[in-house]
């Protein structure tokens, strides 16, 4: 496992418990932690809206991006791209691990916290912080679909009523209840 702990260290701890150090004092506010196909490991770093890549081999915090609205959560896709929520931004970021560019390829959320893809790594699941929505985002060739709402819970509160401000009159859009969805109208 590797993780952030309570201190801001980023440490691996293996199967028998045991904790090791990888790199001390990375961040006090860390969101979420992946690795990347050649073993190096990535993270948000919400408190100054960075995603950070450290090398285990020779651990150095590297700001692969800085200025994110509060990353919280990421998940890395086949080809080495990071994909990052931007929870006070309303949008998910993929990004170039190495070069640091980028592109949104979902926008409009309420809260994106937190993402990961489907199994074939052709849909991004995207949750909400406090609004219990997941939407889904679908790869389609070079580019990803629009963001539908792929689940709501009923215990919680839905997305507010701001919502049909990010999107046009018909658009779908998930009820306040948090029950099924409803669609955007002019008023």
């Amino acid at each position: 496992l590797v993780s952030i702990d309570q201190r801001g260290n980023l440490v691996r701890i293996n199967q028998a418990g045991e904790q090791r150090v990888i790199l001390p004092q990375v961040t006090m506010f860390g969101a979420g932690t992946r690795f990347l196909p050649s073993g190096e490991i990535v993270l948000c770093d919400a408190e100054k809206g960075n995603l950070v890549r450290i090398d285990p081999a020779n651990p150095a915090a590297n700001v692969v991006l800085s200025g994110l609205s509060y990353p919280n959560g990421l998940d890395v896709d086949l080809d080495g791209f990071v994909y990052v929520a931007e929870q006070n931004a309303g949008r998910v970021r993929r990004i170039d691990p190495y070069s640091g560019e980028n592109s949104v390829v979902a926008d409009g959320l309420y809260n994106p916290n937190g993402v990961s893809f489907s199994p074939d790594y052709q849909t991004l699941y995207v949750g909400s912080f406090g609004a219990g929505v997941v939407w889904a985002v679908a790869r389609e060739s070079e580019t990803w679909a629009a963001p539908r709402v792929y689940a709501t819970t009923p215990e919680a509160p839905g997305v507010p009523p701001d919502w049909c401000d990010t999107y046009g009159v018909g658009a779908d859009c998930p009820t306040y209840a948090g029950y099924g969805l409803g669609e955007c109208v002019d008023d």
